[in-house]
Formats: C-alpha cells, structure tokens, sequence
C-alpha cells in the first residue's frame, strides 16, 4: 500500500495546517463527529504527524466501526507509521 500521504496531491501542506486547525476547533464544539475526525486525522497524516493521525483514525473507527474508509485509512496509517518506525 502507498503511504496516505501520497494520495493527497497539494502543492502546499498549507491547506492541511489550516484543515487541521479548523477540525481541530470544531471537534472541541462537535466532539462526537465521526466524519471530522476522520478528516482531522487525514490532515494530520499529510502533515507528518502519523502517531497522531494513528490516534485520531483509531478514534475515528471507535466511534464508528462501519466507516469502512476509516478503517483503510488506519491500516495505511499504522503501515506508515511502521515505516517511519523501521518496521
């Protein structure tokens, strides 16, 4: 599997800054959405942060055991956190 990162093609990690503050704030209001902590742990796995992209996807899938790309997106996560790892 490619590394999650690879699948988000920006010129600029600036819109996943500025997407992982926004989520961040929202989830302090909404801390029940399944979907923005989804999108909170994407925009931290394009920012590098893959143990805490680990950790939010791994919420993600708590709270929602049937999101299905929740679920891929932790497997790639945990897989790119291996690697960063030397696993």
């Amino acid at each position: 599997m490619a590394p999650l990162t690879k699948n988000f093609r920006s010129p600029s990690k600036k819109n996943f800054a500025a997407a992982r503050t926004a989520y961040e704030s929202y989830l302090e209001l909404r801390p029940d959405d399944a979907g923005a902590v989804t999108n909170l742990a994407v925009s931290l796995s394009v920012l590098g942060k893959v143990d805490e992209a680990v950790s939010m996807f791994r919420r993600a899938v708590q709270m929602n055991p049937g999101d299905e790309q929740a679920r891929r997106n932790l497997a790639i996560a945990l897989e790119d956190q291996a690697h960063a790892r030397g696993r």
